[in-house]
């Protein structure tokens, strides 16, 4: 079975995602990002970390998507050796890497179920992005006002 989760940045997708790799049933897919790692993120289990340069391999990739900046995307083997395991499959994807998923993939990608990781109200998640003093603040804020219109995608 496979879970495809989205949601707005500082929602909580990562702390939801960690409490359910508890589960012994359950594996993650690995995404790729062409940015730096964070302060505690690890090679091969929060992400791939790749040069820019790498994600111009496109034939390599299920689906990619530039987010705040950066490329992001999916190795087309992990997705399919995760969905090969036998357990249930734990995917986060932005917006637009699960509207490529869900529309142009669903031949491949059958009958996964969409979840969208909000708050109550957006000044919630407007306050966690200040309080992480993040310098993309503005971009995040109109990011959220997109990805709004994506919304109807998610069961």
């Amino acid at each position: 079975m496979l879970f495809v989760i989205s949601g707005f940045s500082q929602a909580g997708k990562t702390t939801l995602i960690s409490m359910l790799k508890r589960d012994k049933n359950i594996v993650r897919v690995v995404s790729c990002t062409g940015r730096k790692p964070r302060k505690g993120e690890k090679e091969g289990e929060d992400y791939y970390f790749l040069s820019e340069d790498d994600f111009k391999e496109k034939e390599k990739f299920i689906e990619m998507a530039v987010v705040h900046g950066f490329h992001y995307g999916t190795y087309k083997k992990e997705i399919e050796n995760k969905l090969k395991s036998g357990k249930k499959v734990l995917w986060e994807l932005d917006v637009q890497g699960a509207e490529t998923v869900l529309t142009s993939l669903k031949d491949i990608i059958k009958n996964p179920i969409t979840i969208f990781i909000t708050t109550e109200n957006m000044s919630t998640i407007v306050n966690r992005i200040k309080l992480k003093k993040d310098p993309n603040v503005e971009k995040r804020i109109e990011s959220m006002k997109k990805e709004i219109k994506y919304l109807s995608l998610y069961n």
